[in-house]
């Protein structure tokens, strides 16, 4: 080897030496940082204080139950009113005689409550009873006439044709006895349309007309609410309404009170107005309850 190579190697080895000496220097100072980082974190973390152990907390278990179903709530505006409300009034016109009653009183069915002025069909009455009196006086002498006139023709004294004529009489005159008394019947019932009776226990709710006044037959003379459960009547969704049935229970909620009612009828006629169907729910204990509530 010449002098020139062995200059070349021994330089390259020195080099090799010091990049190796370089390195040792870094990782050794690098470690001993590393070293001296992990003693203080060891000393701050042992300066800090251990927290308390957290005290055990309590649980409370259940059991799951399972259902097929669940409800939902649904709320819808109506009011109370009676089972039964009536506008009464007479068949036949006429002048109003009396009315007994005033508003709030109370009524039980088949009490007489206004009353027509009834003097033209007493007078009509009276007329016919006397026309029918007169008839069956007739009809007692052409009876009697008849029986002389039956035994004259047994004994040859009279005809047939005159016996005929009797008998004949006597039909007549039963025909317009007939007549007579359908005629009174028909007076009789008019006098008693001429009165205006309870057609249920209730209360008199208004009264619109007092004595001395014409009345129109159909004119409503006297307004009556049943006393009676009320009902509360609600608009309810079609949707919805169509699942109802007669007898469910719902609640009915009014001035803050709850009750408990059940459905008497859906009616099949959406309102004019809401577009819903109506519903009409019994309340068994809502009788304090003002109507129209």
């Amino acid at each position: 080897m010449t002098q020139k190579s062995t200059s070349r190697f021994l330089t390259r080895a020195a080099r090799r030496l010091l990049t190796i000496t370089v390195t040792s220097g870094v990782f050794v100072i690098a470690g001993a940082a590393i070293w001296q980082g992990q003693n203080l974190i060891a000393e701050r973390a042992s300066a800090v204080e251990k927290p308390l152990a957290a005290e055990p907390l309590l649980v409370q278990s259940g059991v799951l139950q399972m259902n097929d179903g669940y409800e939902v709530s649904r709320s819808f505006t109506g009011q109370l009113e009676a089972l039964k409300q009536a506008d009464l009034s007479f068949e036949r016109g006429g002048t109003l005689a009396d009315v007994f009653v005033e508003e709030g009183a109370t009524i039980l069915k088949g009490d007489l409550i206004a009353r027509l002025d009834g003097r033209l069909l007493e007078a009509e009455i009276q007329r016919l009873n006397a026309g029918k009196r007169a008839l069956e006086a007739q009809l007692e002498l052409a009876m009697a006439t008849d029986m002389r006139k039956a035994e004259l023709l047994k004994q040859g004294f009279a005809t047939s044709q005159a016996t005929d004529e009797t008998r004949l009489t006597i039909v007549e005159l039963n025909a317009r006895i007939a007549e007579l008394e359908a005629g009174l019947v028909a007076a009789r019932i008019n006098l008693e349309k001429a009165e205006l009776r309870a057609p249920f226990d209730g209360k008199i709710n208004k009264r619109l007309l007092d004595p001395g006044a014409t009345v129109g037959g159909g004119q409503a003379v006297l307004s009556v609410l049943e006393i009676s459960d009320p009902v509360f009547r609600v608009g309810i969704d079609p949707a919805l309404a169509a699942s109802l049935k007669s007898g469910e229970p719902l609640k009915v909620k009014i001035d803050g009170s709850n009750f408990r009612g059940s459905v008497l009828a859906v009616l099949p006629e959406l309102d004019a107005g809401t577009r819903t169907s109506v519903g009409r729910v019994t309340l068994p204990n809502a009788r304090s309850i003002a109507l129209g509530s």
